[in-house]
């Protein structure tokens, strides 16, 4: 289709009116009041999130410790990928991984425990055959 015939399909708009909208829809952004949700939201909402069988997930509270006992070795049976939401995680006490990081273990990996001093929420795709090392 030709730029000619473009212009004549409906709802079809000449340069200026594009440029006129785009304008536009940039500023209604900034047409409303922002409110500040309250301070419990957050917690409310994800405690209202339904967690389907089988999904597990794995909050670290500040000062917290998996496995619990420092020095606890364990072993990754398949590959393991974590990403921190929020929050950092300490990996062996040798990696520190922020929000946004990515850390990869590869399957028969072994590693202390992972801790976070001030607490982190994380998504960790791992085997439930993962082996804790005394």
């Amino acid at each position: 289709m030709d730029d000619e015939s473009f212009k004549d399909e409906p709802g079809a708009e000449d340069e200026s009116e594009a440029q006129e909208f785009s304008e536009l829809a940039a500023h209604l952004g900034f047409a409303g009041q922002l409110e500040r949700p309250s301070a419990g939201l957050k917690t409310r909402l994800m405690a209202s999130i339904a967690v389907p069988a089988g999904v597990h997930v794995l909050r670290l509270e500040p000062g917290a410790r998996y496995p619990r006992r420092r020095h606890t070795r364990h072993r990754h049976t398949r590959p393991q990928q974590c990403l921190v939401l929020q929050g950092e995680v300490e990996i062996d006490a040798k990696l520190r991984i922020e929000a946004g990081d990515f850390e990869w273990a590869d399957g028969d990996t072994i590693h202390d425990s992972i801790s976070s001093t001030t607490g982190c929420e994380l998504l960790i795709i791992s085997s439930l055959h993962d082996e804790i090392l005394v």
